[in-house]
Formats: C-alpha cells, sequence, structure tokens
C-alpha cells in the first residue's frame, strides 16, 4: 500500500534546491531588485546598525604658513550618527497532511512544494518591492523598510520617523546657506513644475509644465550630483518612463542622432545614466539611486528556513523563511526625487 511521502522526508535534499531557487528568482524578479542587488553590504550581526556622519566644516582644515609656523591640531568630534534598525520580512509554507495524503508520490509532493514556494515568492516580491518605495510607514503596527520616499525627504520626516534617527524639520537650503540643524540631511525633493526651487548643491528650476522635458530632468542631474557622486540609475513609474520615451521619440524624429534612443524597454537613457522602469515606484514620480544607497542584509539572514514543523493542535506541515535587512544612505543630499509627472 503506498505511503504518502511527508514534507519531513524531503528536507535534506529537495527543499535546498527550492530554497536557492527562492532566493536566485527573487533577486531578478524585478528592475529594482536587480539593481539593489549591486548595492547589497552584508552585516555581520547586532541589533542595529550605526553609522557616524559629520557634515560641519572642520577648523582642521586650511592654510598653513609651513616652516616653524605652529601647526594646531585638536580632536573634531561626530557631528551625529545615524541609526537604521533591521526590518524582517516572512514568508510562510504550509502544507495539511490530507494535501500529501492527496498527492501520494514523489512527484506529486515536489509539485505541491514547488507551488507553495513561488507564492510564497509572488508575495515577498510584491511586499518587498512596493516598500522599497515606501515612506516607511508601519504596516498593521510593524516597522518595514524606510524606502526612497522616506530617504527623499527635505524639511520634515517621512511617515516613518526620522530617517536614520535624525530629523529634518526645521532643517532647509542649500551648501552655502544652510539653515537649521541638520540641513545636509535633507536629499533633493522636486515638483516638475514647481519653478525654482533650492536643492543641496544651489538653485535649479525643472520648469513649469508637467510634461517631461530636457530642462526638467537636466534641473533632476544638477540636484542629483554633489562632488563625485553622481546617479547609478533613475527609476521610473509607467507615466514618467512614457512620457520619457515619447520625449526621446519627438527628439529622434526631429534629430536622428544615433544612440539617443536605443532598442528595448531598458535602453532608455539620460546622459549615460540609465532610464529604468519599475511598475512599483510611485505615480508620475522619478528617483535618482547612487552607490552611497546600501541595501543590508544580515550575514545568514537571505531567506534563511526553519525546519519544518507541526502545530500540536493541527495537521499542517509549516516551514518559514525570513529576509533580515535595512536600508541605508549615508548621504541623503545626494538623492533626489521628482513628482508631478503627468506625461
Amino acid at each position: 500500500m503506498p505511503v504518502a511521502l511527508q514534507p519531513d522526508t524531503l528536507t535534506s535534499s529537495i527543499l535546498p534546491f527550492f530554497n536557492r531557487k527562492l532566493r536566485d528568482n527573487f533577486f531578478t524578479s524585478s528592475v529594482a531588485f536587480e539593481l539593489f542587488t549591486s548595492l547589497i553590504e552584508k552585516i555581520d550581526g547586532g541589533s542595529y546598525i550605526q553609522d557616524q556622519i559629520m557634515y560641519n566644516a572642520s577648523p582642521q582644515a586650511d592654510v598653513w604658513a609651513g616652516g616653524v609656523a605652529t601647526a594646531s591640531a585638536d580632536f573634531i568630534g561626530s557631528t551625529t550618527s545615524a541609526v537604521y534598525n533591521p526590518v524582517y520580512y516572512l514568508g510562510a509554507i504550509g502544507i495539511p497532511d490530507t494535501f500529501a495524503i492527496l498527492n501520494q508520490g514523489g512527484g506529486m509532493i515536489i509539485d505541491l512544494i514547488a507551488g507553495q514556494y513561488e507564492q510564497m515568492l509572488m508575495s515577498l516580491v510584491d511586499k518587498i518591492g512596493t516598500d522599497f518605495y515606501s515612506a516607511g510607514a508601519p504596516r498593521n503596527g510593524v516597522p518595514i523598510l524606510q524606502g526612497l520616499q522616506a530617504i527623499c525627504t527635505s524639511g520634515a520626516d517621512p511617515a516613518g520617523g526620522a530617517y536614520g534617527g535624525i530629523t529634518r524639520v526645521g532643517s532647509s537650503g542649500s551648501f552655502s546657506a544652510p539653515t537649521g540643524p541638520a540641513p545636509w540631511w535633507n536629499a533633493n525633493v522636486l515638483t516638475i513644475n514647481g519653478g525654482s526651487q533650492t536643492v543641496w548643491t544651489g538653485t535649479v528650476n525643472p520648469g513649469s509644465a508637467t510634461a517631461s522635458s530636457y530642462g526638467a530632468y537636466f534641473a533632476f542631474l544638477i540636484a542629483s550630483t554633489v562632488g563625485m557622486y553622481r546617479p547609478l540609475a533613475i527609476l521610473a513609474d509607467i507615466i514618467s518612463y512614457q512620457g520619457y520615451g515619447n520625449l526621446l521619440v519627438q527628439t529622434v524624429r526631429q534629430t536622428p542622432l544615433e544612440g539617443v534612443l536605443r532598442n528595448g524597454a531598458r535602453g532608455l537613457s539620460f546622459a549615460d545614466i540609465p532610464f529604468l522602469l519599475d511598475v512599483k515606484c510611485p505615480s508620475g514620480t522619478v528617483f535618482s539611486v547612487n552607490d552611497l544607497l546600501k541595501w543590508c542584509i544580515w550575514r545568514n539572514g537571505a531567506f534563511v528556513e526553519t525546519p519544518w514543523r507541526q502545530p500540536s493542535n493541527a495537521l499542517v506541515n509549516i516551514k518559514y523563511v525570513v529576509l533580515v535587512n535595512a536600508l541605508k544612505h549615508e548621504r541623503p543630499n545626494t538623492m533626489t526625487s521628482m513628482s508631478g509627472i503627468l506625461s
């Protein structure tokens, strides 16, 4: 008489394959995930990440007369420190004993587990992909990633609380005319039709129209270029992506310059910066991303899986998969968002 295969008998041989497949499929499941994979920073451990931040002008740096002139030195403490807490994402697989009985045979139970993994993967991709762009407001009372909207805030704190634990309330101005306790912690937040706007590097003017234009994107690029830091990519929603594509099509029709519009959805670029479509990006908004943005994943916390377990009062086999991660950026003044794009 055939006996139903229990998931416990498959843990050592089959599930490691699915766990590897889960990780591979997750990190290649969206444009943002593929981009952020190059920005992963592995965290060895600890209950939080703390980075020392200093943006004030140091009296330690100036000209020196040379010769026997006095050379002074002193210890200058950090202005402050940024603290980033880990965020936990959980995926669950449940296989009732009754399903295991009905799906007897090795092939059938493997298909059943594969289906559960795929469903879990799609759910994780949806939740984390959306949270990458979030302002960090807790969901059902539980912290989520402080995403690009949390990083790209100016003069106020995002919904999830002060980014990195450093408040931006009351801070404004550029590097040449800063105001408040932490103007250097502000990101560059532009509205495409907002006219003249102050960013960290000075004042830019995207214009007064809601349609995509070269002037608006040059203003966006100027705001995103701070010293040696330049965008690695531009992330856009459908409206912004189509608007920029239409702008390039018009340019190509007028002036057929080679390489202005390459073939394929991932071929768009601005000033040699990839212009990427992500459907989870907020409507009518684009974000610049540079390599100072880090997707921190705790070592041994990248989809770590628990053994199969069964509650004492239910005939169901359960496995959990956990991701321990955080998004951090040490210089938000190099990040830019531009919203209000309608075409």
